[in-house]
């Protein structure tokens, strides 16, 4: 993934169960000499284990520190999201977009008549 790019929930869930402490640092968009001070003192953000001289981070660890959960029924872990979009059915998401294009539509309206 670009540095640049933000990681999604799915991209998390997507990790392997041990990734490189490098990997975390950029997860949480910590410089990598920041992330070993951090891990130094303590202060990193998750627990780290070191494995054959290399520092790794559980994935499970991750998705705790970001409030990633296992879904309850089994089919997979969701994300407790902010704006509850991951939540909705797909028929809920189409009545809200329904209900969207509708708002827009009167607007639209309501500008002409004002012009």
């Amino acid at each position: 993934m670009p540095k640049d790019a933000a990681y999604t929930a799915r991209d998390i869930r997507n990790l392997p169960v041990l990734i490189t402490f490098a990997h975390a640092a950029d997860l949480f968009e910590i410089s990598r000499s920041k992330a070993y001070t951090l891990r130094a003192e303590g202060k990193f953000p998750v627990p780290t284990v070191k494995i054959a001289n290399k520092i790794k981070v559980r994935r499970a660890d991750i998705m705790e520190y970001l409030g990633i959960t296992d879904s309850a029924d089994g089919h997979g872990p969701v994300v407790e999201d902010p704006h509850g979009v991951e939540s909705l059915t797909p028929d809920e998401l189409l009545r809200i977009a329904g209900e969207i294009i509708k708002i827009a539509r009167e607007r639209e309206a309501a500008a002409r008549e004002a012009a």
